[in-house]
């Protein structure tokens, strides 16, 4: 049987032509055939960035690839303007482009891609093209000189699509791309993508399994992003936005782009960096991934560039201000290096930010910018205008935590902005008092009930507080019921402690979330709704969760 993808058309989203001629190949070919339905990409040709696109793309193991450009209505052609039409089915006719001509430019476009991409560009990829009238007889058809009728599918050749298919990719003396062939290209024009299981303990596998589905809306993002250029995505906690940043950034390097995936929090970008680049000897990155201020600084170094005298290179005034300028100055010095930016984190970028940014673009008209965000996330009193103009796409259900610690955490920022509440029911947010053994009394019983009697291993549990390594109870190396803290990595029966500030865009089975009461109140309820939304099962709060200050929605 036929591989068919997607198995099953959206019959509200694609023509009749398509579905009549989706059916019939689906009904007709077989084994080994794979027949791809609607496949978009971006190609670098002769140093430009390229659209390509194709209603149907066949590929065959020993034969190579075949294109089909579908047009669907009646259809004409006036040679006198050279101009094509379609006329649908309300009697309204619509001017078209020359399928012939579309064709051809997207078989070439598709094959140029396929030798352009590493994962592609080592095997043979013998190609044709055929343009199909499923609606249409084409003996009543006039065509121009140039359109040879042995490439036309018509209504009457609908049933005999095995033979004019087999025909036309039939290419003697010349290898297919073979089954590794056939691999590739589908890893690059329809990759598997999935959320990587952790082993959790028992009690917590079934909640597991539910989280680790890629919702509908995932899908439609992934999709966009493979489409368009240039995207925004706001998303609320848990929607999933750095796996779809870190498989868009993927996704562009496996295509042969020079990216970078930039974030603003240094633990974030070590971990996205661990993830895109599982690096063996001395093999380069895949992806540039660098937070904000390392990059600036790298570039700083690079171009010989130095702060004014006397700046306090611990200020906010020197990250936010000046590092960035010194990094625009070091790019006018050494020049641009990437042909696409991905950017998590994006409401904590401000406006110079991402003018240093745009700067590293070799080309910037054909710049490819995916910026994810969240203005819930906001913990920084700072406002952006993100370089993308019109509406972002939405993400609007967390498929990261329990629903339990959803609703809780949606009671910390703006109704309009809290999603959709799915997942599994989870366990009530626990809150555990301060005895006579102060806080890390407290803490230390938590720790032990849920390693020893619960059986959750240490590397699952991490604690949040808003206060600084410094300026915390829980500082590195202290211990809690005989367990180390550590505010970096140890043993692993050691228990992690960050700030909320520094684990933003992380996650951990189960979030112990300690000082609630010294946040900040200007950004209390932001870090709530991060630190709260860290956690995929359970929270367990020493103390008390404190009031909302109720702030208004921004953004």
């Amino acid at each position: 049987m036929v591989r068919m993808i997607p198995p099953e058309l959206n019959e509200m989203a694609t023509s009749r032509a398509e579905r009549l001629l989706f059916r019939e190949l689906k009904a007709q070919l077989s084994d080994p055939y794979i027949v791809l339905h609607s496949v978009r990409w971006f190609a670098k040709v002769g140093g430009q960035t390229r659209d390509g696109e194709a209603d149907f793309v066949i590929v065959h193991p020993d034969r190579g690839l075949l294109v089909i450009e579908v047009k669907g209505g009646a259809i004409t052609w006036d040679p006198d303007c050279d101009q094509w039409t379609s006329r649908d089915g309300a009697g309204i006719e619509h001017a078209i482009h020359d399928p012939f001509a579309q064709a051809e430019r997207s078989m070439h476009l598709l094959v140029d891609k396929l030798i352009g991409s590493p994962e592609t560009c080592g095997f043979t990829w013998p190609y044709a093209r055929l343009v199909a009238f499923p609606e249409n007889l084409v003996r009543n058809l006039e065509l121009p000189i140039w359109a040879d009728r042995e490439l036309v599918i018509d209504s009457s050749s609908l049933s005999l699509l095995t033979g004019q298919i087999a025909q036309a990719i039939t290419h003697p003396g010349q290898p297919g791309p073979g089954p590794a062939g056939v691999k590739a290209l589908l890893r690059l024009f329809r990759p598997p993508v999935a959320f990587a299981p952790n082993g959790l303990a028992a009690d917590l596998s079934d909640e597991r399994a539910e989280l680790l589905r890629l919702t509908d809306n995932q899908l439609i993002v992934l999709d966009a992003l493979r489409q368009q250029r240039q995207i925004k995505v706001q998303g609320v906690a848990g929607s999933g936005k750095t796996i779809l940043a870190m498989e868009q950034a993927r996704r562009l390097a496996a295509e042969g782009f020079a990216v970078l995936f930039t974030c603003f929090n240094k633990a974030l970008a070590r971990d996205v960096d661990k993830k895109l680049n599982p690096q063996h000897g001395d093999e380069p990155a895949v992806v540039t991934v660098r937070h904000f201020h390392q990059l600036a600084e790298e570039l700083v170094a690079e171009a010989h560039l130095s702060p004014p005298a006397g700046t306090d290179l611990w200020s906010s005034v020197y990250f936010e201000e000046i590092l960035p300028q010194l990094m625009i100055e070091a790019i006018e010095q050494l020049g641009p290096r990437f042909d696409a930016i991905v950017v998590d984190e994006g409401q904590d970028f401000t406006d110079i930010w991402w003018l240093a940014l745009d700067a590293l673009f070799r080309k910037p008209e054909e710049r490819i910018w995916a910026i994810f965000y969240d203005d819930n996330q906001r913990l920084y009193q700072r406002s952006t205008d993100y370089p993308i103009a019109g509406p972002p796409m939405l993400l609007t259900r967390n498929c990261r935590c329990t629903r339990a610690i959803q609703i809780e955490a949606g009671t910390y920022c703006p109704e309009s902005l809290t999603g959709q509440v799915q997942g599994p029911a989870g366990r009530p947010i626990e809150q555990v008092p301060i005895g006579s053994g102060g806080l890390l009394g407290a803490l230390g019983g938590v720790l032990e009930r849920l390693v020893h009697q619960e059986g959750i291993g240490a590397d699952r549990i991490v604690v949040l507080t808003p206060r600084s390594m410094k300026a915390t109870a829980c500082s590195d190396g202290t211990t809690a019921g005989g367990f180390r803290l550590r505010w970096e990595d140890g043993r692993p029966s050691d228990i992690a402690v960050r700030s909320i500030h520094g684990f933003k865009g992380l996650e951990r089975d189960i979030v112990i979330l300690v000082e609630c009461e010294r946040a900040h109140v200007e950004t209390r309820d932001a870090l709530m709704y991060v630190a709260l939304t860290r956690a995929r099962h359970h929270v367990i709060v020493i103390g008390e969760l404190p009031e909302l200050v109720h702030r208004d929605p921004v953004g």
